[in-house]
Parts: C-alpha cells; sequence; structure tokens
C-alpha cells in the first residue's frame, strides 16, 4: 500500500508547485514562482534521483527510500524504487513488483488521480488547487554530489497548495520549496487528511538530458521466464 501511494506521489511531485496561510486565495505572487518552474520544465526530458519518506501518525510506523524518475515528451515516464516500477509509453501503464514477479499492464487513464503524467503535473496547481507564498527562507537541502549524499543551503522560496475541494481530495496540504536563484524544484511535503505524511525531497537534478524509449517499452526479455503477466487492456 505505501509503495502504491508512493508512486502517485513521486508522479505527483516531479512537478507539483506551492502557498500563505490564507487557504481561501489565488496569491498571485505564489502564481509567478509556480509559473517560472513550469515555463523551465516543460517540454523538457528529465531524470531525477530523490529521497521518499513516509510518516503515518496513526501508528508512528515510517519508511524511506530513494529512486528515480525519467520523463520524457508530453507522457512517457519511469519511476523505480526497490522492488517497483512504474513505466508509461503513453497509451499502457506497466506496473511491476519485484518480490511478487508481476507485471500489471492496464490503458493510461488521463481523468484518474493516480494517472498524472509529467506534461499535466508541471501545470497542476492551475486546475484544483488554491495556492498562497509562504515567504523565503535558508534551507538545508540533501543533494547528491559525486556519489555522496550531503546537504547544502539553499534560498528557498516557500508555496503552500490547498484544494479547492477538499471533500474530494486525499490531500490536506502540499508544501512546495523552490530554490530561488537555480529555479529548481527541492522538496515537497504532502500532508494527507487521514494522518500520513509524505516527503519528497530531489537530490539530483536534470533536464535536457538524453533518454532513450526503449525504458518505457515493455520488453518481457528484459524480466523472468516466469514472470506473471495480467494485461487488464486485451479483451
Amino acid at each position: 500500500m505505501k509503495k502504491a501511494i508512493f508512486i502517485s506521489i513521486i508522479l505527483l511531485s516531479y512537478f507539483a508547485v506551492f502557498s500563505q496561510n490564507d487557504p481561501t486565495i489565488y496569491d498571485p505572487q505564489a502564481k509567478e514562482v509556480l509559473d517560472n518552474l513550469a515555463d523551465k520544465l516543460e517540454g523538457k526530458n528529465a531524470r531525477l534521483y530523490f529521497l521518499y519518506s513516509f510518516y503515518n501518525a496513526q501508528d508512528s510506523s515510517s519508511t524511506d527510500y530513494y529512486g528515480y524518475l525519467f520523463a520524457k515528451d508530453d507522457d512517457k515516464y519511469k519511476v523505480m524504487v526497490p522492488n517497483v516500477e512504474v513505466f508509461s509509453d503513453g497509451v499502457k501503464t506497466y506496473s511491476y513488483n519485484k518480490k511478487n514477479n508481476e507485471m500489471n499492464i492496464t490503458f493510461v487513464d488521463p481523468s484518474s488521480d493516480l494517472a498524472y503524467t509529467p506534461q499535466k503535473l508541471i501545470t497542476i496547481y492551475k486546475s484544483g488547487f488554491k495556492y498562497s507564498y509562504r515567504g523565503e527562507i535558508t534551507y538545508d537541502a540533501k543533494v547528491k554530489v559525486n556519489g555522496q549524499i550531503t546537504t547544502k543551503s539553499k534560498n528557498c522560496h516557500v508555496v503552500d497548495l490547498y484544494p479547492e475541494n477538499p471533500k474530494k481530495s486525499a490531500f490536506s496540504i502540499i508544501r512546495i520549496w523552490i530554490d530561488k536563484d537555480a529555479n529548481e524544484l527541492v522538496s515537497v511535503k504532502y500532508q494527507h487528511n487521514s494522518g500520513i505524511e509524505e516527503v519528497v525531497e530531489i537530490l539530483n537534478f536534470e533536464i535536457d538530458v538524453n533518454i532513450n524509449d526503449d525504458i518505457f517499452i515493455f520488453d518481457p526479455s528484459k524480466y523472468p521466464s516466469d514472470l506473471d503477466v495480467i494485461d487488464f487492456t486485451e479483451d
């Protein structure tokens, strides 16, 4: 369950961007910050290395792990975390669970909250969210340098997103840190109405990189010969 929640979260956090104390407004300063980031990322190939952290206040359980996200064009992506891969060629989505040796194949559903494509996520704040600018802070961000994880102080904009319809949203608030100087996504924190908190920290973010289309295509030869394929796209 945690991995399933995480996959949707990391796709969402790929381009989800922040807002102030009053959740009833559409803050123009927050919008300007979000627009600037969206303009920089729109239509770009990207490769991210991230740290994902999960905390459940109900039972005090927590977990964290590292992963990669590759994104290309408007609708191709691949997320890789321990024992799980999720990737899409724009038409179908493939979900591989290594422990279960199982591959689920479904059609992409553009209307699904769990089917955000990177292109949609760039502009997620433009529909369904209110936003408020919280200010600037010095943020000790985790970064990957020469293969090592370290910290680096960054001057960050802080923006909050609030769902326009809280009763239909799993989130109560999404808080985003954006590097003011580099105009880069630094960290995203999701607070659920259920007491779950999730944080995605971007340790390395590269854009305009070359990404081979092969990584978005299901090639059975790259998986165990006894792989259990469950194809929901077949009649």
